[in-house]
């Protein structure tokens, strides 16, 4: 499981770099360095995975902020000067380092901490609509702690509903994506429910997403089982997939899918609030973006959906995105009364 500090295993550099980011988030980056950070995240996959563990770390950090211990450390992290490139000053990057530590123990204590599950059985509390909701709009994102020291993590735009029972830990994904960090040591299953598929997973890490009638299961980590169930001629069947490390399924209803090798660390970056596209076409990179937009980016032609675009963009800004889409491109954007944004080819 990618759990705060993994990365930083032997990389103690890399770690501190990617710590020194963060805090300059924080405090605000300039333009400049937004193009920084994005050109050190485009590097390799391993400064996007250090970038997430710092992120991921930061969130848990933020339950202590009345500490006396953090508010004196972010002080001084936010008070240094944002200067372009890596933070070289000891006291930031010490600060992040202290922050990330301090998370790793807050997260264990969690973790480990015994917590009672919900009495209720799970495809009743689905039928009765009773379990427990969680929900982000659109483009919010949040991680929240499961009953049983597990963590999901709501993309934005996501419902789910948390049932668990002594003999199942049941969460149904009623829409959106979600990441989830699975709780060992529990001997009840840990099911998650999406359309017409059963995820079943030991300790482990893995992402599931609903899209139109696809579903798309992630395994960062560990073993996951993927049941589907279909119904012909009155004859109920069910069809199992493995999947392994590395490897994504993708299905549409009543479909087994297509099971096929992916890079994890490009498909999760929306946990550290980031996209990154690789060689994809203008349409589908404008699709991915207006998750995050009440008012979406429109095209105006065909033509400029097929263009061509590579590159790491962070998800709070889908204006920002459309920005550098006429910086890339020969287009100019306009803004809609509605807030939407049109983009067309310059000139006409």
């Amino acid at each position: 499981m990618r759990r705060p500090g993994k990365a930083q295993t032997g990389h103690a550099p890399l770690a501190e770099t990617a710590a020194s980011w963060v805090v300059r988030e924080q405090a605000g980056l300039s333009d400049r360095g937004e193009r920084d950070l994005a050109a050190w995240l485009d590097e390799s996959p391993e400064h996007l995975e250090a970038y997430a563990a710092a992120r991921d770390a930061l969130q848990v950090t933020l339950g202590f902020a009345a500490h006396p211990d953090i508010l004196e450390m972010r002080k001084q992290a936010l008070s240094a000067s944002p200067e372009p490139g890596p933070i070289r000053s000891p006291w930031v990057w010490m600060a992040a380092a202290a922050c990330i530590c301090m998370s790793l123990a807050a997260y264990t204590m969690v973790s480990l901490a015994p917590r009672p599950a919900p009495n209720l059985p799970a495809r009743q509390a689905m039928a009765e609509a009773s379990a427990p909701l969680l929900k982000t709009r659109i483009g919010e994102q949040r991680r929240e702690p499961l009953p049983d020291g597990s963590f999901a993590t709501l993309n934005t735009d996501t419902s789910i509903r948390v049932a668990y029972s002594g003999n199942e830990r049941s969460i149904f994904l009623l829409e959106g994506q979600a990441f989830f960090e699975v709780a060992h040591g529990n001997p009840a299953p840990f099911r998650v429910y999406a359309r017409d598929r059963t995820i079943t997973a030991t300790g482990t890490a893995f992402d599931v997403r609903i899209r139109d009638d696809e579903v798309e299961v992630i395994l960062v980590e560990g073993a996951v089982e993927v049941d589907t169930q279909s119904v012909d001629e009155a004859v109920t069947t069910y069809t199992t997939v493995k999947l392994e490390e590395g490897e994504r399924l993708r299905a549409r209803a009543g479909e087994t899918g297509e099971l096929e090798e992916a890079n994890t660390d490009l498909l999760t970056s929306w946990r550290a609030g980031l996209v990154v596209f690789r060689n994809q076409s203008l349409r589908e990179a404008v699709a991915e973006m207006n998750r995050y937009r009440v008012s979406p980016i429109l095209l105006s032609d065909e033509a400029s959906g097929e263009l061509r675009i590579s590159g790491t963009f962070r998800l709070d800004s889908p204006e920002r995105f459309a920005e550098t889409l006429t910086e890339l491109f020969p287009l100019e954007l306009a803004y809609s009364e509605d807030g939407s944004i049109l983009l067309s080819p310059a000139g006409q």
